[in-house]
């Protein structure tokens, strides 16, 4: 099961409902997952668009400093 912190059941039965088929699992754990952490974009994902906002939003004004943190997989020398 994908998700242990659900419970799934299944009930199947037949049109004339003399066989039902019942199946049921169990949660495997009672805690949530952390919320996941918001990520940086990869550079073969961005377009135009989102370039854009970036920009526009980010506080960088050098090109260098913008692409290495604002990017992932993008450090400082590679950005030079």
């Amino acid at each position: 099961v994908i998700t242990p912190y659900a419970r799934f059941g299944l009930r199947v039965s037949t049109l004339s409902e003399r066989s039902t088929l019942a199946l049921e699992y169990a949660r495997r754990s009672d805690e949530m997952p952390p919320s996941p952490s918001t990520i940086k974009h990869h550079p073969s994902s961005v377009n135009l668009e989102l370039l854009t906002s970036l920009l526009r939003e980010g506080k960088e004004r050098e090109l260098v400093k913008f692409l290495s943190k604002e990017l992932s997989c993008v450090s400082m020398p590679l950005a030079k």
